[in-house]
């Protein structure tokens, strides 16, 4: 198991998926018909089939809008399992361990690219602590892995009130998964492709949450984290 391919789900953000306008039901149909494409197309023995596959989705998908006309969509993500997405050209797969040179960024750009969030050095506590939510979409997961600019206002404000994430995930677990889920509340900040930046402000850490996660100030949500920052721990 892996960031990327957790034991239920996975993440495509960085491929580009949610870089395309498109809702999720749109996103999910665009990949199976990918998947089917290549499966019916590609064949590793003929590599010309596989650069074939590529020239033939980037046509038929360069008439659907970006969200940011600088990201590349790449149309060799797929479904690799059930309910799984991943590189449909991966070595794992192909048992070339050049095969994604195939794509638009090749083999050691595609291999040797770490998120935001995968750089982390305690991401596996938090990874661990993600699977309690029990996300088993490709969807929402890597909506909320991608999402590295609210994961560190979140573990930002903690921090501002004593905790480490040791003593976030003991204390305050649940808060801190709500905070993580929150957006699907209200429906904000998804087609993530994990290479957004927050821009600067001279808003406080708590601000800068409440306003990156639309939190109103009526919320019970709002007096909880109010409490935590009039109350830090002890010896902070």
């Amino acid at each position: 198991m892996s960031l990327c391919q957790s034991k239920n789900t996975s993440c495509g953000a960085c491929c580009g998926i949610f870089n395309l306008d498109l809702n999720k039901e749109e996103i999910n149909d665009l990949l199976n018909l990918r998947t089917s494409q290549f499966k019916s197309d590609v064949d590793f023995k003929n590599k010309w089939t596989i650069a074939e596959y590529r020239k033939k989705r980037e046509i038929e998908e360069s008439y659907v809008l970006r969200k940011d006309d600088t990201t590349y969509v790449c149309p060799f993500l797929g479904f690799i399992e059930n309910k799984k997405i991943g590189c449909m050209i991966h070595p794992s797969i192909t048992g070339d361990p050049l095969s994604q040179n195939f794509s638009f960024y090749g083999s050691s750009i595609c291999q040797g690219y770490e998120c935001k969030n995968k750089e982390r050095k305690d991401i596996d506590l938090i990874e661990n602590l993600i699977e309690e939510l029990k996300i088993d979409s490709y969807y929402e997961y890597s909506n909320i892995f991608s999402d590295h600019i609210t994961l560190s206002l979140i573990l930002e404000f903690f921090n501002s009130c004593g905790y480490d994430i040791k003593k976030v995930l003991f204390e305050e677990k649940d808060l801190f998964l709500e905070l993580l889920n929150y957006k699907f509340k209200k429906g904000i900040l998804l087609n993530q492709t994990s290479f957004e930046f927050e821009e600067a402000t001279e808003l406080s850490i708590l601000d800068r949450l409440l306003f990156r996660l639309s939190i109103d100030l009526k919320e019970d949500i709002y007096k909880r984290l109010l409490e935590i920052s009039k109350n830090p721990l002890r010896g902070f």
